[in-house]
């Protein structure tokens, strides 16, 4: 396969999605990055420079619920939800 930086003039678009706008990339990069429709993405800028990568959102928190479960743990959120008294601020 080949490396992402052999690849020359490869370039994308920026589109209007609604109110934001979006990024289409070349199929060549979705392939060799292995991203998918729904991949999860972290962006940074370096040196102004737009630098993608993917993200695994909320890693690990599966086995962290498993293992409070285990602890029969889980408890805990719903006793501190209960101290809210149905009201909600943001």
């Amino acid at each position: 396969m080949h490396k992402l930086q052999n690849y020359t003039n490869m370039t994308g678009k920026v589109i209007s999605i609604g109110n934001s706008l979006g990024m289409i990339l070349p199929a060549r990069i979705l392939k060799e990055l292995a991203l998918t429709k729904d991949s999860n993405l972290e962006l940074r800028v370096e040196d102004g420079k737009l630098i993608v990568s993917e993200s695994t959102p909320h890693k690990g928190w599966a086995e962290d619920a498993k293992r409070l479960h285990a602890l029969n743990e889980e408890e805990l959120l719903e006793d501190s939800l209960d101290d809210l008294n149905g009201e909600w601020e943001w």
